[in-house]
């Protein structure tokens, strides 16, 4: 558990940090869509967070408050510090998370679904949509 916020910035920073530009991309992706380094989660109340970047007080990544409407974008690590969930627990790492896809697969797949998830079937439909996509485009 992240108990508080210097804590939270160097978690963030250090799983930032072991991960290169490079490691972030997979083949025949474009520049700006990275794997994702991290999942953070509340455990008593359905957000998560999949961030890709963090750059002093701006995350980029997929996030999901529980509400059915999962969006991809830039969140306030100020605000992440700051949510409790019902029973008080704050923000937790899934140590466990290990991405297979970008988190533009990750973000379709969780717009279809209205949640983040991590159903490798569902990942790979939509890993492979956006690859048709893409090639229709070029």
């Amino acid at each position: 558990m992240v108990e508080n916020n210097a804590e939270f910035r160097r978690l963030a920073q250090d799983t930032e940090a072991a991960v290169s530009i490079e490691d972030r991309r997979l083949p025949g992706l474009t520049n700006r869509d990275f794997v994702p380094v991290v999942k953070l989660f509340t455990p008593d109340a359905n957000c998560v967070w999949l961030l890709t970047e963090l750059d002093a007080d701006n995350a980029f990544g997929l996030h999901d408050l529980g509400m059915g409407y999962p969006d991809l974008g830039y969140v306030s690590i100020s605000d992440i510090e700051s949510i409790c969930g019902p029973t008080g627990r704050r923000i937790e790492r899934d140590g466990q998370f290990a991405p297979t896809h970008s988190i533009s697969a990750y973000a379709r797949a969780a717009y279809s679904a209205r949640s983040i998830i991590e159903d490798e079937t569902a990942l790979h439909r939509a890993a492979m949509a956006l690859a048709a996509d893409r090639s229709v485009s070029e």
